[in-house]
């Protein structure tokens, strides 16, 4: 992306491109042995943390890079979350004898399907978005990941090899309830909102008002499957906790032929678009396959609770995304810059108020239990 992309930069030269693709490289070269050894003696928890941390970090200040050396810092930052040797160790730590091999292989095979999805769907963020948009795809992964490598995934274990089933259950269940609970109304804000936001971002200069539209539509098919990518994620975990690495693999492979199978059939009607469709859908097949899966293994009960708040939780947030609609009747878009900026502020902030106002009336949470979420307790 960087040699197609690269020379919105300013400073731009085919060197220093050169100098920002290496610089994730090296930094990765330089640390992955010093975190390893300090992964031994403090912790592997800690370290993935801080690897994470300084990934996100870097993957945000690339993100707003306006000239190459801010790029060069920002990729050298993001190559500082060395941790993929400290995870291999986790592993080691994770899984028997038995089945470390298989567990290895399966990293190694999910790194080759990921860089062929990148490869896919990479020109398409950064045909809509800009290198930039690539970037914040990567910090907000990196959040997904800190949740998934210090929270849920380490307890899941520790609670299955102990034989507390139902810990585990609880745990999972309050995973995905705390995932549905932030994707399902930034899906619906995304779709109601993404095209005055992109609008705001990126409507200057050869950024057209034709590009803003195409942009935003791209972004709300995009939004669709965002629940499914952080379902994915927190489902397979239930999986690697019982060391089978082999079926969240082969449901990725599959959802990958058929990601590939619905561009070819949607780009048709629905052009760029329909790419952006076929990605959503994907990823909504993977998470429905896993779940089917762990329900009929019985590695997944919905306990009451769950049932009870995930059906308003998606009510809440239809009515959020009621209210952002109205948002944009009752304070119309501006044309100048600094004006839109606080009218989208106004309506981001009106949208969450709303949601929150809309869970609390149909009863999908109480205040005790956003206290208890603020107070680290929720899953305690």
């Amino acid at each position: 992306m960087l040699a197609l992309y690269g020379t919105q930069y300013e400073h731009h030269t085919p060197f220093l491109l050169g100098v920002a693709l290496g610089a994730y490289g090296a930094s990765q070269a330089l640390l992955q042995i010093p975190f390893g050894m300090l992964s031994d003696r403090i912790g592997r928890k800690p370290i993935i943390l801080l690897g994470l941390i300084i990934f996100i970090l870097g993957s945000v200040i690339a993100a707003q890079a306006t000239n190459v050396y801010e790029l060069i810092f920002g990729r050298f930052l993001q190559g500082g979350g060395a941790i993929s040797g400290v995870i291999m160790a986790l592993l080691t730590d994770l899984t028997s004898d038995e089945s470390r091999t298989k567990a290895m292989a399966t990293i190694g095979a999910s790194i080759g399907i990921s860089f062929s999805v990148a490869m896919t769907v990479g020109p398409l963020v950064a045909n809509w978005g800009g290198v930039g948009a690539i970037f914040w795809i990567t910090a907000a992964l990196g959040v997904i990941g800190i949740a998934i490598s210090t929270a849920l995934l380490p307890e899941l274990s520790k609670h299955i090899k102990a034989g507390k089933m139902e810990e585990a259950l609880h745990r999972q269940n309050r995973a995905i309830e705390f995932a549905l609970t932030i994707t399902l109304p930034a899906a619906v804000g995304l779709i109601i909102l993404g095209k005055p936001i992109v609008t705001f971002l990126f409507e200057r200069g050869a950024f057209s008002l034709e590009d803003s539209h195409a942009t935003g539509v791209t972004l709300a098919a995009f939004s669709l499957g965002l629940p499914a990518y952080v379902l994915v994620k927190i489902l397979s975990t239930q999986f690697f906790a019982r060391q089978d690495t082999k079926t969240p693999m082969k449901i990725a492979i599959a959802a990958v032929g058929l990601n590939f199978i619905l561009n070819f059939l949607l780009i048709g009607p629905f052009s760029y678009v329909g790419l952006a469709l076929a990605t959503a859908c994907a990823a909504w097949f993977n998470a429905a396959a896993l779940g089917t899966l762990l329900l009929m293994k019985q590695w997944m009960i919905f306990d009451e609770r769950f049932k009870k708040v995930v059906p308003r939780l998606l009510m809440a947030s239809l009515l959020m995304g009621l209210c952002c609609y109205g948002f944009q009747f009752m304070m119309p878009f501006p044309k100048t810059l600094l004006m839109r900026g606080g009218v989208i502020g106004l309506w981001i902030g009106g949208g969450f108020i709303s949601y929150l106002m809309a869970s609390w009336l149909v009863g999908a949470f109480q205040l005790k239990d956003l206290q208890k979420l603020l107070t680290k307790h929720t899953y305690s």
